[in-house]
């Protein structure tokens, strides 16, 4: 049973109600991870934070205690940055691995997905407010940066805003909640059943994650064929995991200086993006 059912006088309630807050959380989450696996990005592990349980981030050193934490494969830091997709799998440190093209539409879709989710279970549970509304715009801050960081990198770039605009070189949030809802909508009761394992567990791997949302999850293909190859001491890539996933060729293989066979295709053309910059 969702914690919303519990009847209460206060309409806003859901500001304040541990268990809600915490439905609220695994929602948002199991909104980002679906809307990954549906764009055949590997999810490696969810959670939700609590102070007994709080999430580290190894790159800063602080502790996260509330909300959530969805750690994409493809990513050094949960989130999907399309500059570590491209050019370099954190899993895979023994090799370059550039991936299967992923177009800045689908990392777009992906980070709005949670507060998607979340915004869609609080209407549908009677627990939606202007108050309650405002506070998921708050808790989403983090997943709008990561969509002005992506259209920043478009060239030309798109300008990010959070209300409705017809006006030119801008991308208004509600129409990016529009790709969300065709990516999610026909998906919305295992994002629920997603949700409710994240709710019940508090942490999931990606195969609880797989059997719980009854999407594939490329982070398996990679795991199994990682240690058939490491039997044989060939290296398995990440992206090849994602090919496999989705039936069609594999991504081609850098060369020692990183460039790609000149016959061969370059998955990066998908992109209209500038190069992003990395040290080193």
């Amino acid at each position: 049973m969702c914690p919303a059912s519990s009847p209460s006088p206060d309409p806003d309630r859901a500001l304040y109600d541990a268990r809600i807050q915490r439905f609220r959380t695994a929602v948002h989450e199991a909104g980002h991870a679906m809307a990954a696996m549906l764009a055949r990005v590997a999810v490696e592990s969810m959670r939700i934070n609590t102070p007994e349980n709080p999430y580290h981030d190894e790159d800063s050193g602080e502790y996260e205690f509330t909300g959530g934490h969805t750690r994409l494969a493809f990513s050094l830091d949960g989130g999907l940055t399309m500059a570590d997709f491209l050019y370099v799998s954190p899993l895979d440190d023994y090799t370059l691995d550039v991936g299967p093209a992923v177009l800045w539409r689908d990392e777009v879709t992906l980070n709005a997905a949670g507060e998607w989710a979340e915004l869609r279970w609080l209407r549908q549970e009677g627990l939606w407010t202007r108050a309650v509304d405002v506070d998921v715009s708050l808790d989403a801050r983090n997943d709008h940066d990561k969509i002005i960081a992506t259209l920043a990198d478009l060239d030309p770039p798109l300008r990010f805003v959070t209300v409705r605009s017809d006006g030119p070189g801008v991308l208004d949030l509600p129409t990016v909640h529009t790709w969300v809802a065709q990516r999610l909508s026909p998906h919305w009761d295992r994002l629920l059943e997603l949700a409710g394992a994240l709710d019940r567990a508090g942490t999931l791997n990606a195969a609880r994650i797989a059997a719980a949302s009854g999407v594939r999850n490329p982070y398996l293909d990679y795991e199994a064929n990682r240690r058939a190859a490491r039997r044989t001491g060939a290296p398995y890539s990440l992206s090849a995991a994602v090919a496999d996933a989705a039936g069609r060729p594999k991504s081609p293989r850098p060369d020692a200086a990183g460039r790609l066979h000149p016959a061969a295709p370059d998955p990066r053309a998908a992109l209209t993006r500038r190069a992003p910059g990395r040290a080193g």
